[in-house]
């Protein structure tokens, strides 16, 4: 069955007259963005970038034939446009929205980096020592010679998912059903035991994306913090960073307000939507685990600029912290799909675009896909979720991208010059 927009939305696009947006020139000259006191009221151009937003998610959603997709926009810490299309519970017909609980999959990875980064600002840890000095054991012998940073920048050698089909999400250990009550546990039964867990090559010599070695730096955050389980961790950080209470590490047993429902399609009857496979992702947490939704991944992403920018930011992290974590790591490539390729950082990866430099994430999951895009200089935030796997969003994230970039320029040029400077210009 093919999935078309709920009447709301068909209703909505209708009556704000939405168009079909055209590509930008990407070789636009780069932007200003004013001070927001500034910057011109245009309540037409912003109609248009909403409209603009609104067409790209709804012709998306229409091409993936997904249940729901949501939205979140923000500028300069003010929210452009938030929202959804489709269904977050297609049985029971609840609309889908900016605050639809859903997988956000391996931008999971954002949050684990910023909690190693509070770590070593805090002098647990040195993320250039040998995972050994925290990890003890004589089963994680084998990983005594990485350290954080490569456990971070996926190049520690740590082996990824293993494949029994050229298609990833196809293959067993997506599947997992089992509970976890630690890293550690997991690292244990996964990887310790396992003659594969670890390429052949010397830790640092090559970039091999890794859930699993997110797993075991869950594991290392463990030990630092007492042996306290990753699940907790994150639950702290969470809470500190005041984003809402769906954002959470994913377990089945707890009433979780506004959980959305997730999807996948038969391989071998694609027309046909199902619920997902139950799975258990307490493997995970720390790599691909984690609950969310557009409104606190925007939310995440300023809070994140405001430390870059030395601003208030409930003393998550320092701006040289935040420098170090986005900064391109020697040897990594990702192609995050579209125009979108560059090199990983920690726990993030960049790229360019328009002559701006990209921070982003994306994540994909049984049941699930995400991204996450912040443009630090001008302090465009921009996630999108839907809850069927195997559909690619950096198209539709390319899309709102350039819309937000001719909002700006169109803004810019309707206010009187400034010879100031905006705090997130300054990153």
């Amino acid at each position: 069955m093919r999935w078309l927009p709920p009447a709301a939305a068909v209703a909505t696009a209708a009556a704000s007259g939405v168009y079909l947006s055209s590509p930008s020139d990407p070789k636009s000259p780069q932007m200003k963005l004013l001070p927001r006191s500034e910057r011109a009221d245009n309540s037409e151009a912003l109609t248009a970038l909403r409209r603009r937003c609104l067409t790209s998610l709804t012709i998306r959603r229409e091409e993936a034939a997904a249940p729901g997709m949501s939205l979140c926009v923000s500028l300069g810490g003010r929210r452009l446009l938030s929202g959804g299309v489709g269904f977050a519970d297609v049985e029971n017909l609840i609309p889908c929205n900016e605050r639809s609980v859903l997988r956000v999959a391996s931008i999971s990875k954002c949050f684990t980096a910023v909690l190693a980064a509070q770590m070593m600002e805090a002098g647990q840890m040195d993320f250039d020592k040998p995972v050994g000095e925290y990890l003890t054991e004589p089963e994680m012998k084998k990983f005594s010679r990485m350290t954080v940073r490569q456990l971070l920048s996926h190049t520690a050698g740590v082996r990824s998912y293993h494949r029994t089909d050229s298609d990833e999400l196809e293959n067993p250990e997506y599947y997992i059903t089992k509970y976890y009550a630690s890293a550690t546990e997991a690292t244990k039964e996964l990887l310790c035991n396992d003659k594969e867990a670890i390429a052949s090559e010397p830790p640092g010599s090559q970039f091999l994306y890794s859930t699993h070695g997110y797993t075991l730096l869950g594991a290392v955050l463990e030990r630092l913090s007492g042996d306290q389980p990753i699940d907790s961790l994150l639950k702290k950080l969470f809470v500190q960073m005041g984003l809402s209470s769906g954002t959470v590490p994913e377990q089945h047993a707890p009433i979780i307000r506004n959980r959305a429902r997730q999807y996948q399609r038969s391989k071998n009857s694609p027309s046909t939507l199902n619920n997902a496979a139950y799975i258990d992702n307490s493997y995970k947490y720390s790599g691909g685990g984690v609950l969310s939704c557009a409104e606190d991944l925007v939310a995440f992403g300023e809070l994140m600029m405001r430390c870059a920018n030395g601003e208030d930011c409930n003393g998550i992290l320092k701006p040289d912290t935040i420098k170090m974590l986005w900064s391109a790591v020697p040897g990594t490539k990702v192609n995050w799909g579209v125009a979108f390729t560059g090199p990983y950082c920690l726990g993030f990866g960049t790229a360019n675009y328009r002559g701006e430099q990209i921070v982003l994430h994306t994540g994909a999951s049984i049941g699930g896909t995400s991204i996450l895009l912040m443009v630090p200089r001008i302090g465009a935030v921009i996630a999108v979720i839907c809850n069927l796997q195997r559909v690619s969003l950096t198209g539709l994230a390319v899309s709102i991208l350039d819309a937000v970039f001719d909002y700006v320029q169109e803004t810019a040029a309707c206010a009187e010059p400034s010879t100031e400077v905006s705090a997130f210009a300054r990153f």
